[in-house]
């Protein structure tokens, strides 16, 4: 009896120890990150959505590019004073770490699933967007629900795990479009549950199994129907949200099917991450982090029996990106896509690497999360010491040097950082040039020279020929102002210029 308690005992002081030691890492490295870097202005177009009432807010979505459930959680969730950047990263951040424990929490993801919570803790993409304003936090946050639940209807035949399955990837669907793509997994894991029942050495069982096995097909196919029948109110938004003009800032190699392969190295510690939120990594660091993840994906694939639920999970949706690219269909699969796919691909990587030999194990872990890291804390350092950007600095010196009784026009992105610091201290008269630019405020506005004309006449009649201009220096916007007002420059930082606008 005494033998037998010892080990239950210390296998639950282990759990707990590295629940913690996990858990930690995780969380203290996200609150490092969120408290260091200034707002990016996706965020700021998620505080301005989700201020809006309940109706003005889904009338915005009309000219956005997402489905609605995170803003919804962020205005409901947001303080008494209104939704904040700081609510909305918190929000991001405890959903991330609600997932995380119940992972960690999940005995039928095996022992690897402490492997996989130290890579997703130094995961890059997963570690910027777990405390970004944003949806993704939220997507794969029920993206790693489905995957627990789902892995017990593939196990056990559950029904009810079937249903909380599907209602989680309905959830992250309704968080991010990118959830659309993980609605084969019902289906894919009911073929793959038959196929297993069938490989049974026993006929009598064989024979058993039988129904059982179509049984999980039916099952899992009418469960990704029902997930597209559900989600016909989300194919209807994003029917008429203007999608071309969400894709106008992409440089010309989004949305290539070489852009969605790569996923698969993004969403781990390699890749090299070229953008505004992390910092690349020397060449040699990502040649040895892609060869060490593709050999371990690689061997995961041969290790099916115990990895085919991650790498199916990772997989799926990679495949129906690199479907739609080939298709034709100009989609686009950045760092964010990757933020999604972080927690099943540590998986896939994980079991790979619980099947190595037990003296190769450690190094393999070592490795990979001195990697992640590496990066990690680059990342931190590097947002630690970014001076704020020219967009920035700019609406800085319009709330603290301008009169606040002077009308302030601004253009492209500029709209979105002025319109975020009015308050109740601060409340200028803002016009947006042109005016499309205020229906979204998440992308840059571009209309015919006309439509530019007449918006800027409209602002005249308003403000009387005289206002505070803030925008690009060589935008179309600042060309129609300086056609028909004197100009006076009083702020400029790199391409953004603050200016005293005048009529002739």
């Amino acid at each position: 009896m005494n033998g037998q308690t010892a080990p239950t005992s210390s296998s639950r002081r282990f759990a707990l120890l590295a629940s913690l030691s996990v858990v930690g890492l995780f969380v203290v490295l996200r609150i490092v990150l969120a408290f260091v870097r200034d707002p990016f202005f996706d965020e700021l177009f998620t505080v301005w959505i989700a201020r809006k009432p309940f109706g003005a807010l889904l009338d915005a979505l009309r000219h956005d590019s997402g489905p609605p459930l995170y803003y919804l959680i962020v205005k409901l969730a947001g303080p008494v004073t209104g939704p904040s950047i700081d609510a909305a990263r918190a929000i991001s951040l405890v959903v991330s770490i609600l997932a995380l424990i119940a992972l960690l929490r999940e005995q039928r993801l095996g022992p690897e699933r402490w492997i996989a919570g130290l890579l997703v803790a130094v995961t890059p993409a997963h570690l910027y967007f777990s405390t970004e304003a944003r949806s993704y936090a939220l997507c794969g946050t029920f993206v790693a629900i489905a995957m627990i639940a789902l892995s017990r209807w593939h196990a056990e035949g559950r029904m009810g795990a079937l249903a909380g399955g599907s209602a989680a990837l309905l959830l992250a669907a309704y968080s991010h479009y990118y959830g659309v793509l993980f609605f084969p997994l019902p289906f894919l894991l009911g073929v793959d549950a038959a196929l297993a029942a069938r490989r049974g050495r026993d006929q009598r069982a064989v024979e058993r199994a039988g129904s059982v096995s179509w049984r999980s097909i039916i099952e899992g196919c009418l469960a990704s129907a029902l997930l597209l029948l559900l989600f016909v109110p989300g194919f209807r938004l994003a029917f008429v949200q203007p999608a071309a003009a969400a894709m106008r800032w992409m440089d010309v190699s989004s949305g290539s099917w070489r852009d969605a392969a790569s996923a698969l190295f993004r969403a781990s510690v390699a890749g090299r991450f070229e953008s505004p939120f992390l910092p690349p990594l020397p060449p040699w660091m990502v040649m040895l982090a892609s060869a060490l993840v593709a050999a371990l994906l690689l061997f995961g694939l041969f290790q099916w029996s115990r990895s085919r639920l991650y790498v199916l999970f990772t997989i799926t949706p990679v495949v129906l990106a690199i479907a739609f690219a080939l298709a034709g269909k100009r989609i686009y699969f950045p760092l964010r896509f990757e933020a999604v796919l972080a927690i099943p691909c540590a998986f896939w990587l994980a079991a790979a690497i619980e099947r190595t030999g037990r003296w190769v194990r450690p190094l393999l872990i070592a490795t990979l999360i001195a990697l992640g890291l590496t990066t990690s804390l680059w990342t931190i350092l590097s947002h630690a010491s970014s001076p704020p950007d020219s967009l920035r600095r700019a609406a800085l010196f319009v709330h603290r040097q301008v009169d606040p009784e002077m009308p302030i026009v601004a253009g492209s992105f500029a709209w979105l950082e002025i319109a975020s610091r009015i308050g109740a201290g601060w409340s200028p008269t803002l016009y947006a040039l042109p005016a499309e630019q205020a229906l979204h405020p998440g992308w840059r506005a571009i209309v015919a020279p006309s439509v530019l004309e007449r918006d800027l006449e409209a602002i005249d009649r308003q403000t009387g020929g005289r206002f505070i201009w803030v925008g690009e220096r060589a935008s179309p916007e600042l060309g129609a102002i300086a056609r028909t007002h004197r100009l006076r420059q009083l702020f400029g930082d790199g391409p953004l210029v603050v200016a005293y606008a005048e009529r002739r």
